[in-house]
């Protein structure tokens, strides 16, 4: 192999991993995004094992042997049998295997427990069912699942998440022209796009209350989120709305904490988060634009089917178009929510054991208004097991901004907080 074709083939893998990340920055393009970074690291590994033989072959013997090492060991380590009837599944980051070790290091009992490392969240974990029915059998009888990719209300105690909203999302595209036109010449005779696709939000939307009208988007809350709803608002106070950076004097949609938790949690909701067709103001003349896109995020109650939802939020939107303009609505994700069930006995005195230990204050539970997609997914697969949603994301974390960040003392103690649980599971079984 010449050097020039090492480079060829190096220029090629980079390309790739190029497009991968192009790939995997959206979920319309992700599963391509992944082959293209699977192609690339296939090629950049063959070039480098080819590049040694042809550099060092005395050492490469040596080097490949150790790698093929490392691959039986892997394997041999991930085909572990089923033996024991029960089983934990870990969805998240890197904090089960931190309490599991600390469980561990204290010689402490724990159930047999099943690692699931799910890497496509932010795409809607389209793999995720395929891989949990491949691997029934190694995974057994599911009893209880935690999951740590979700909030919490303070860093003072333990948050339980006892539900989670789904999510309607996709883009609304208006046309009135093949291309742009004076507006001087055209408007008062040709529609503008921006005002049809305002029309269209109007039949989702309450423009003046932001309460969405369709009776499809709603699910009736049931009588025990409310009540934790108003223990959780005891509990936060002012802080419920003061988390967020308001701009000026804007104030929230709710003055009643409650029904403002209650709105975030369990209510739909709808966020313009992006659009198309419309200029930056500094380049922005006088055109009668041809288009106008807009993309639309919609929460759902936990209890609502999100693929249902979404296809009565296209047919709302399609129908009987103002001046017969062009309009569509393509769906990007339909996620269904979560709704908790019934909490054993053995767990809530565990939780709230645990919060005491670590925080010194009683634990708190709460809805979630952001989507984990498989959760709901979870549930309908595992309908007899006890779940422990809980997570970081807690004032000021910013999940998803330019200024993310990780409270750090908090996360060591819920760590510590499920190393208890997972002791309390094992007593109990």
């Amino acid at each position: 192999m010449s050097l020039n074709l090492v480079i060829l083939l190096y220029l090629v893998a980079s390309v790739c991993f190029i497009q991968a990340l192009k790939g995997l920055s959206h979920p319309t393009t992700s599963r391509a995004g992944n082959v293209f970074g699977m192609v690339g690291m296939a090629i950049a590994m063959v070039t480098t094992v080819a590049l040694i033989y042809m550099l060092a072959p005395q050492m490469a013997t040596v080097g490949m042997g150790w790698i093929l090492l490392g691959l039986v060991v892997n394997n041999a380590i991930l085909l572990v049998p089923k033996s024991e009837r029960d089983a934990e599944v870990w969805i998240s980051d890197a904090t089960p295997l931190a309490a599991l070790g600390a469980v561990q290091a204290q010689g402490l009992p724990h159930a047999r427990c099943v690692g699931l490392i799910e890497t496509c969240e932010e795409s809607g974990s389209y793999d995720l069912p395929a891989y949990l029915d491949h691997l029934a059998p190694r995974i057994g009888e599911v009893d209880f699942v935690v999951g740590l990719d979700s909030g919490c209300g303070d860093y003072q105690r333990l948050w339980v998440t006892t539900s989670l909203r789904g999510l309607a999302a996709g883009t609304l595209a208006v046309e009135v022209l093949t291309e742009g036109v004076h507006s001087g010449d055209a408007s008062g005779i040709v529609p503008s796009s921006f005002r049809i696709a305002r029309a269209l939000l109007d039949r989702l939307e309450d423009v003046s209350s932001g309460r969405i009208l369709p009776s499809d988007f709603h699910a009736p809350i049931p009588d025990e989120r409310i009540e934790q709803a108003r223990v959780a608002a005891d509990i936060l106070g002012e802080a419920l709305v003061r988390k967020y950076p308001f701009a000026g004097r804007t104030a929230p949609m709710a003055s009643d904490r409650v029904e403002a938790l209650l709105n975030r949690t369990w209510r739909p909701a709808l966020s313009v988060t992006g659009a198309d067709g419309l200029p930056a103001i500094a380049s922005a003349g006088n055109v009668l634009r041809p288009r106008t896109a807009l993309k639309l995020s919609l929460r759902l109650p936990p209890t609502l089917a999100g693929e249902v939802a979404t296809a009565a939020m296209k047919r709302l939107l399609e129908a009987d178009p103002p001046y017969g303009a062009g309009v569509s609505f393509e769906p990007d994700q339909g996620a269904t929510g979560w709704n908790a069930p019934a909490t054993a006995p053995w767990l809530a005195t565990a939780l709230d054991g645990a919060s005491r230990a670590f925080y010194g204050m009683p634990a708190g539970a709460m809805g979630e208004g952001g989507t984990i997609p498989f959760m709901g997914m979870l549930g309908r697969k595992f309908p007899a097991a006890q779940f422990l949603i809980t997570g970081v994301l807690g004032p000021q974390s910013n999940a998803h901004g330019p200024n993310e960040f990780l409270h750090v003392p908090y996360a060591k103690k819920l760590t510590a907080c499920v190393a208890s649980v997972l002791a309390a599971h094992a007593a109990q079984s």
